[in-house]
């Protein structure tokens, strides 16, 4: 064991990286749909290889790692933190401030029984109210005391290590009342109470996912149908905005015409729609026969992300967005909130940063993008000026500081 500590000690990046790799594994292990998850994790295979190697690394990286780690957090959970900005959100306001002040005297209460020091203290504030940013503006704190730089020293160690010990048990302790200690206070049945609360958003009504793009697909016909002959496009696709039908194509002859809202429909003009599929059970009745041809069915199709960002957007349930005719044509194949896949109901309500993964024909997709917010080209690549210029700020506005009776308050 002396030998594998002491190989270890002298390659402090093998000790930072075996953390990593040792705490995702054991983020994986979950008993009866209970687990520490990734963070955690890495937070108690940290603390292993911390005690058995004692590494030494450097300052600027710590600080580095943390930075990336908070503007992260932040730029995951900012949009629906404005978002949430609002009268209905009070209640949750209040109880966030309650839950903060409750915490905060709990620490103190703590750390005057035992005795903590103002290291242990951050720590145990920041772990036990899993509120990483409380650790940075803490160490920030200390370093602004006016005492020595060796007790400095040692009050700036004992935080992130009473943060790491408290962390394990201030998230497990989240998830045991959540899932199981608050229901029995308040005897609530979290599953029926959860189906009940979704037939009452869903009005009663199963399934009828309206932008969902499951079962739906092309079709050519050859309008023969009197009434719908000298009709405009809008009001084809108006008729069956439930069934999310589109007009893709228009071919007279052997010209394909340009699509716009007001094209008149002619006899013998064959056109390609997309719908879902139930539309297509009378469509040959209300079009025309249908029409076999493989290149005027070959529509492009594009798939793409595109995160909601536009206010009138904002707030509607997909039901609202989907009969709406900026985005007709698009079918919705999920729904992300954040790392959570939503559900594809008519009444689920999006948000802004929501990330809404649809598919069909480029330029509909293109209008729908513009309307909803913008479409993300590449998710996975990361833009590395707008990070840097997030941490730069980020920086910049933890250096404000505020004097009030001898106390150095700041971020």
């Amino acid at each position: 064991m002396d030998q594998l500590a002491a190989f270890l000690h002298e390659f402090p990046a093998l000790c930072l990286f075996l953390s990593i790799l040792l705490g995702t594994i054991i983020g994986r292990f979950h008993f009866k749909g209970v687990g520490f998850g990734a963070v955690v994790g890495t937070l108690i295979a940290g603390i292993v290889i911390g005690i058995l190697a004692r590494p030494d690394l450097p300052d600027l990286l710590r600080w580095a790692f943390f930075y990336l780690f908070l503007f992260s957090i932040g730029y995951s959970v900012g949009p629906q933190f404005f978002g949430s900005l609002k009268k209905e959100a009070l209640p949750q306001i209040a109880l966030a401030l309650i839950v903060a002040v409750s915490g905060l005297a709990a620490v103190i209460g703590v750390t005057a029984i035992f005795d903590f020091d103002e290291g242990l203290a951050v720590g145990v504030l920041s772990g036990g109210m899993t509120q990483s940013a409380a650790l940075g503006t803490g160490l920030s704190a200390i370093a602004e005391l006016p005492i020595a730089d060796d007790s400095k020293a040692a009050l700036i160690a004992n935080a992130p290590l009473a943060d790491a010990i408290t962390y394990g048990f201030g998230d497990l302790g989240l998830i045991l009342f959540l899932t199981w200690l608050g229901p029995k206070i308040m005897r609530a049945d979290l599953r029926g109470e959860a189906k009940e609360l979704e037939k009452k958003l869903s009005g009663g009504k199963v399934g009828g996912e309206v932008l969902s793009g499951a079962h739906y697909g092309f079709r050519a016909y050859r309008v023969e149908n009197a009434q719908l002959a000298g009709s405009a496009v809008a009001a084809l696709e108006e008729r069956y905005a439930q069934a999310r039908l589109s007009v893709q194509r228009i071919q007279r002859g052997e010209q394909l015409l340009t699509l716009g809202p007001e094209r008149k429909l002619q006899p013998g003009d064959r056109i390609v729609v997309s719908a879902r599929r139930l539309a297509f059970a009378d469509a040959e009745r209300v079009i025309g026969p249908e029409v076999d041809d493989p290149a005027l069915l070959s529509v492009p199709v594009k798939t793409a992300a595109i995160v909601i960002t536009s206010r009138e957007a904002n707030g509607k349930t997909i039901a609202e967005l989907g009969l709406d005719p900026r985005t007709r044509g698009v079918y919705l194949e999920s729904l992300q909130r954040g790392t959570e896949l939503m559900p594809r109901e008519p009444w689920t309500v999006v948000e802004q940063g929501d990330i809404l993964h649809a598919g069909g024909a480029p330029d509909d997709v293109e209008r729908a993008g513009k309307f909803i917010g913008f479409i993300e080209h590449d998710l996975s690549r990361t833009d590395l000026t707008f990070l840097a210029a997030g941490i730069c700020g980020g920086i910049l506005l933890g250096l404000l500081r505020l004097s009030a009776g001898g106390i150095t308050l700041g971020l």
